[in-house]
């Protein structure tokens, strides 16, 4: 799932295209790059963004009634995933990734190949 940027003269890494694993229905193109951009600026500011910076995901967590933005790992083998989450008042937190993000992740690439299958048929 590719993710447009508007913005320009950005230095941030939304600037231009994005590819997540999973993104909420939900949320416009331009929220999503906002919530990307608040998630970097938490990496930026606690020093994590030279280790968690390939986007994953943005997800709502009904049971936290959290905002969470998933990282993978770079440059690394153990797969680590990360999050940013934030609460309504874009208070933020950073945690491993629940479970069920990485399955609805998981999830959704699979479904995209089998969509992909069919449609080349």
């Amino acid at each position: 799932m590719n993710v447009r940027n508007k913005k320009k003269g950005d230095d941030s890494p939304s600037q231009t295209e994005i590819w997540l694993l999973y993104r909420e229905k939900q949320y416009n193109d331009n929220k999503i790059i906002e919530l990307l951009d608040e998630a970097w600026e938490v990496l930026l500011d606690t020093g994590y963004a030279g280790i968690f910076g390939a986007y994953r995901g943005v997800h709502y967590n009904k049971s936290t009634d959290e905002i969470c933005i998933t990282f993978q790992k770079q440059l690394s083998t153990d797969n680590q995933i990360m999050m940013v989450a934030f609460d309504k008042k874009m208070d933020w937190r950073i945690d491993f990734a629940y479970k069920e993000l990485i399955e609805k992740e998981a999830n959704n690439i699979k479904n995209n190949s089998q969509d992909r299958r069919r449609e080349e048929g």
